[in-house]
């Protein structure tokens, strides 16, 4: 799952990497983006633009927050079809975070790219009525199987989009399950890094670069 993720760049970076024209949103970078949080997502509105929204959303028969899709299901699922083909998005990311388990305990690590540029995870957009009974609209974050550099952490990992793949996600015409389950893939190992970090992290609270800090020596993985 992804469950924790990390976004600090400044407007001008995610508008330069994400093609916005116009940075309209109050965003504010979040070294701990936990779950319900309102955070930025590229939505496409030609040209592109930034929307603040939550993330997370919640199903009409429960209180239970969802923030992941499994990209296995999302062509099949009553949950996820409709916003598979119709309301997708790209949720930007310089960092995310996963727990490994071990014999002492969890341990975090940050994941990021190699090049250390910005990501876009592969999400969707739905909507919802909250507990106060007020219409919402929330984000969540698809996975994907890992591959061999998450297989040491995690059994699953955030889709990142190849920034080839970016436009077809957006384009609302494009509903060819196919080709969008192609886009779905795991990206290489050899784009990655990650290395344990200390254990601040584990609190959403905690929200500085103190978090970032290796756990003891870089150990780039």
């Amino acid at each position: 799952m992804c469950g924790r993720y990390g976004l600090i760049s400044g407007e001008k970076e995610i508008s330069k990497r994400f093609e916005i024209k116009e940075f309209k949103a109050e965003y504010r970078k979040n070294y701990n983006i936990a779950p319900t949080q309102k955070m930025p997502i590229v939505v496409r509105q030609s040209p592109n633009s930034i929307k603040l929204e939550y993330w997370g959303f919640t199903l009409g028969w429960s209180n239970k927050i969802l923030i992941n899709a499994q990209a296995e299901k999302l062509a099949v699922s009553r949950v996820w079809k409709k916003a598979f083909l119709e309301s997708r998005c790209i949720v930007p990311a310089d960092y995310f975070f996963e727990w490994k388990k071990t014999t002492e305990g969890k341990k975090p690590y940050l994941i990021r790219l190699k090049n250390q540029k910005l990501m876009g995870f592969a999400g969707l957009i739905l909507s919802y009525i909250d507990d106060k009974g007020k219409d919402r609209q929330g984000f969540v974050i698809i996975t994907t199987k890992p591959n061999s550099l998450m297989k040491k952490i995690h059994n699953r990992m955030p889709v990142i989009l190849r920034i080839e793949d970016e436009d077809e996600w957006l384009n609302p015409d494009n509903s060819e399950i196919e080709l969008l389950e192609k886009m779905l893939l795991p990206i290489s190992s050899d784009e990655m890094q990650c290395y344990e970090i200390n254990t601040l992290v584990n609190s959403p609270k905690n929200n500085s670069e103190k978090i970032l800090q290796p756990h003891e020596k870089l150990k780039l993985i």
